[in-house]
């Protein structure tokens, strides 16, 4: 479906990027009447977070950390994405039987790390960007 056929067909708000309804959602997180508006420049996960979006809950909890608690979740969560990586380079390191799985199941493990890895990218752009709220404060 066309940007435009879903603008007329009132999916988008005003403010909101013009791509599939479906995509923008599932980047915010929210349902089709509720969604965060959206601007050019958010499209970071921390700005998206912190409008209200996905991982807004996330966000709130951080927020009320110490910077001490803030800089160990990042590094936490580095040291996780790193694995995650080295399991995706390396299946048999994690699954021992990965040669013996069908191809289907070896294509959702590598699937569900690539998932795991994006998803904790989001959680570092979260924490840095509450650290530098802190430091503009």
């Amino acid at each position: 479906m066309p940007p435009e056929s879903s603008l007329l067909a009132g999916n988008l708000k005003q403010g909101m990027i013009k791509s599939r309804w479906k995509a923008v959602r599932r980047r915010i997180g929210q349902g089709a009447n509720s969604g965060a508006r959206l601007k050019p420049s958010m499209v970071t996960a921390y700005e998206i977070a912190k409008s209200g979006g996905r991982n807004s809950g996330w966000y709130k909890i951080y927020r009320e950390y110490g910077q001490r608690q803030v800089l160990k979740g990042i590094r936490a969560l580095e040291k996780q994405i790193a694995h995650h990586e080295n399991w995706i380079a390396n299946p048999l390191s994690k699954v021992q039987n990965y040669n013996d799985l069908d191809p289907r199941e070896r294509a959702g493990l590598i699937r569900g790390w690539e998932t795991d890895i994006q998803r904790q990218w989001e959680f570092v752009d979260i924490l840095q960007g509450i650290l530098k709220e802190r430091k503009d404060e």
